[in-house]
């Protein structure tokens, strides 16, 4: 597999995870706590990489845009 993150490993959930909450922290952190980011983070990425996900290249860009939606939403983030 191609190099992800220039790492030179595959990509995991976790490492997805840390990507997408690094991301999300500089984009959203002035609006929501950090805790709520990280729980709706892993949230996200668990729905988008499941057992079937073959690709995972776009997982970030896809639990962003889903993190983004949920906040302009107005969905209730509990």
């Amino acid at each position: 597999m191609e190099t992800v993150f220039g790492t030179g490993t595959a990509p995991t959930v976790a490492s997805v995870s840390e990507k997408v909450i690094a991301d999300a922290q500089r984009s959203f952190a002035a609006h929501v706590d950090a805790t709520l980011l990280e729980r709706q983070v892993h949230e996200i990425v668990a729905l988008l990489w499941t057992e079937s996900t073959k690709v995972t290249t776009f997982i970030p860009v896809l639990a962003l845009r889903d993190l983004r939606a949920r906040l302009n939403g107005g969905h209730e983030l509990a």
